[in-house]
């Protein structure tokens, strides 16, 4: 098939700006907040991260960005988070309105950004649907990796808890979190995400070695100052 100038300058166009739009990083930090955003069931996401499918849909997975002037019961608060978190907006993993309910997964929020390939320490925030729904699957992915979150499912009345992971990827991957569950409007709530390389083993050894050298340095050059002749 051969395309006129015009489709294919429109092609290029679009293929530049797609190229354009996402990029390969080392590193993702998104607090849900920060960047100026606005409540929204069926959110459409942000610089940092977007729903699959990105455009809400009936009849697929989709995520809600919840507030505090909107939901305070559920975003991170002084009943149900810690102090750091506090104050935060959230992401309900299952999302509302006209995209329904039963299907499977629930809902799910991938990176803009790929990481590329390596190890990283991948820490968020997680609560239950903190409403009267049943337990929820959650899972991470990257890299082909998918670890799911324990206590699995997580029950409804967890508070924000901490959740540190560590991942490795031979290839440039999204990072994704994913309410597995059979949709019905309430999904586990995500918070504060935080994404940093991590050293690979052989950077860790090289580093304690290179801290046992400099013990071992300090230690002589204080035993050659303690010598005294008599």
């Amino acid at each position: 098939m051969k395309l006129s100038l015009p489709a294919l300058a429109a092609l290029t166009i679009f293929a530049f700006a797609q190229s354009a739009s996402a990029a390969v990083v080392t590193s993702l930090s998104d607090d849900f907040t920060s960047n100026g955003q606005t409540a929204m069931l069926n959110w459409t996401g942000d610089s940092v991260f977007v729903p699959i499918p990105a455009s809400p849909t009936a009849g697929q997975p989709s995520v809600d960005l919840v507030t505090p002037g909107t939901y305070p019961f559920l975003v991170p608060n002084s009943f149900n988070a810690p102090l750091a978190i506090q104050g935060l907006n959230a992401v309900d993993l299952d999302g509302s309105e006209f995209t329904g309910t039963t299907f499977t997964p629930a809902g799910q929020l991938q990176s803009k950004d790929q990481l590329a390939a390596g190890t990283y320490l991948v820490s968020f925030y997680l609560a239950g649907n903190l409403r009267g729904a049943g337990p929820n699957t959650t899972t991470v992915t990257l890299g082909g990796q998918t670890i799911t979150l324990t206590p699995d499912p997580i029950p409804n009345d967890q508070l924000y808890t901490l959740y540190q992971l560590v991942f490795t990827t031979a290839v440039d991957s999204n990072l994704v979190f994913t309410d597995a569950s059979s949709a019905d409007l309430m999904g586990t709530l995500l918070a504060d995400v935080n994404v940093t390389a991590a050293p690979e083993a052989s950077t860790w050894a090289m580093m304690i070695l290179g801290f046992l050298g400099i013990g071992f340095m300090a230690y002589r050059r204080k035993a050659k100052s303690g010598f005294r002749f008599a």
